[in-house]
């Protein structure tokens, strides 16, 4: 099942969640790296230990063969 957590970043206070995976519940920050200029997703366990540090990126949408030229050499 898949469970949508809102993404409401504020200057007061990181966004977080609480991940249920696996049947083990997780806890979940989103910080902002000044340095990378992007959000980091940080997931720690039950006992606070830190499982993964992931940057949240965003993709470009792919293209469609379609939309591709290829000029040819002759």
């Amino acid at each position: 099942m898949t469970t949508y957590f809102p993404f409401a970043p504020s200057l007061r206070q990181a966004p977080q969640f609480s991940p249920t995976l696996d049947g083990s519940t997780y806890n979940c920050v989103c910080f902002w790296n000044l340095f990378a200029q992007r959000y980091y997703l940080n997931c720690y366990d039950g006992s606070g230990t830190l499982v993964f540090s992931r940057p949240i990126v965003e993709t470009a949408p792919a293209l469609a063969i379609e939309t591709m030229t290829w000029i040819g050499l002759t």
